[in-house]
């Protein structure tokens, strides 16, 4: 935007200078003004941009807007102080009318910015396009000079013309430019997504393996002490019951209090992420005194869903769950996991048990009333689904109990 400002500050205070002139005064000032080494590509597409926006809609302006809607030869436009000013003065709303038609975002355009092969290669190919249109502006107006019969009226006629196709032509590279671009970004953050997900299932894989490696020395540890209770018991009962119930017995029970709970039914999600942070979920209820009941009845795989934000709504519901469940004298907590058999849709389903007969779920939802971080997260929740229509979230709260139901392809 800058650079088209400048564009229109020059052509009109200086007017014996060609858009080609205009062109490389830009390229000099972008390279002052950005600071960096930039590709001859790259500072092509940067600087021919503003220079062919501009002209472009100055020429749509002169050649076809106001001579229609003002009555006045199009000669008197360019020859007119006033019109001429009037146009220029034009260009930045008509500008925004286009970008506002053709929903663009020329942030995403940074992307043209980058090293990429890609990107380098499209931005050359959008340089070349501009370029050919200030070709075709400069012949239509200088061919009288190797042709005598060009003619003011021919040259208008052949102006106009080239004007009106590079228009159309242009909204549709423009257009294909931010389709592009969005694309690209869309590219890019799956594949940010997809290492994220690497990366967590590599440590879920660790996790797992350290597990495994806790539960067999529990087991051997829980063999030790069933050997030595029974070798007690014929020899000194008396002092090694003593010392087994002053160190062993109170070591076994905090194993016992950190052991994950071992639930076959978690083996039935696919998912290691998903499974992983389950069983973490229930092993902290678990530490808390909470009772935990799980029903999968069948294999969990092939959802539609991003695992990373099916994993990011479960952990949300299971810790409010958790942190509701502190404050109950009688708490419970229970889900579900399991398949529609007609529509094929997934039901996650998580119930906790609360202190009111009856929760206010919209006071919930606002984000601003929420003590600590459980209506912050639900509101999240809410964030996350907008990305899938397919996916619903039904709440429902009543009989001290708190229900809530993700259905999801």
């Amino acid at each position: 935007m800058t650079l088209a400002l400048l564009d229109v500050a020059i052509q009109y205070n200086i007017t014996n200078l060609t858009t080609v002139v205009d062109v490389f005064l830009l390229m000099i000032l972008a390279v002052l003004a950005k600071g960096k080494t930039w590709s001859l590509t790259q500072y092509a597409f940067h600087t021919l941009f503003p220079v062919v926006t501009s002209d472009l809609l100055f020429r749509l302006l002169g050649l076809f807007f106001f001579p229609l809607l003002l009555n006045i030869p199009i000669a008197e436009v360019g020859s007119n102080a006033f019109f001429y000013l009037l146009t220029y003065s034009m260009i930045l709303p008509l500008y925004f009318i286009f970008n506002r038609f053709l929903g663009l975002d020329l942030k995403r355009w940074k992307v043209y910015s980058d090293d990429s092969l890609h990107n380098i290669q499209i931005s050359r190919r959008v340089a070349l396009a501009m370029a050919i249109y200030l070709l075709g502006i400069y012949l239509c107006m200088n061919l009288d000079v190797w042709f005598p019969f060009y003619s003011p009226e021919l040259e208008l006629r052949l102006r106009m013309f080239w004007v009106l196709l590079s228009a159309i032509a242009f909204i549709f590279l423009i257009a294909h430019l931010n389709q592009l671009s969005r694309q690209y970004l869309e590219e890019s953050l799956a594949m940010e997504e997809k290492r994220h997900l690497n990366s967590l299932t590599k440590a879920n894989q660790k996790i797992d393996v350290l597990y495994n490696e806790l539960l067999q020395y529990r087991q051997s540890y829980q063999t030790v002490v069933e050997q030595f209770s029974e070798e007690v018991r014929d020899q000194e009962e008396a002092l090694a019951e003593q010392v087994y119930q002053n160190v062993l017995r109170e070591s076994a029970k905090e194993f016992e209090r950190f052991r994950v709970v071992e639930n076959p039914k978690l083996e039935n999600i696919h998912s290691l992420p998903l499974r992983s942070l389950l069983s973490a979920r229930m092993m902290e209820a678990k530490r808390n005194n909470i009772p935990v009941t799980c029903d999968i009845p069948e294999e969990i795989k092939g959802f539609a869903m991003n695992v990373v934000d099916l994993t990011l709504l479960v952990s949300i519901f299971f810790s409010n769950a958790i942190d509701e469940s502190k404050q109950v004298p009688t708490a419970q907590i229970s889900f579900s996991f399991h398949q529609h058999d007609k529509d094929g849709s997934y039901h996650f389903v998580m119930e906790n048990r609360t202190q009111e007969e009856r929760v206010d779920l919209d006071a919930i939802m606002q984000e601003e009333n929420q003590k600590k971080t459980s209506g912050l997260n639900l509101h999240s929740a809410k964030d996350i689904l907008k990305k899938y229509g397919d996916a619903n979230l039904v709440t429902s709260s009543g009989d001290y109990l708190f229900k809530q139901e993700l259905i999801f392809k």
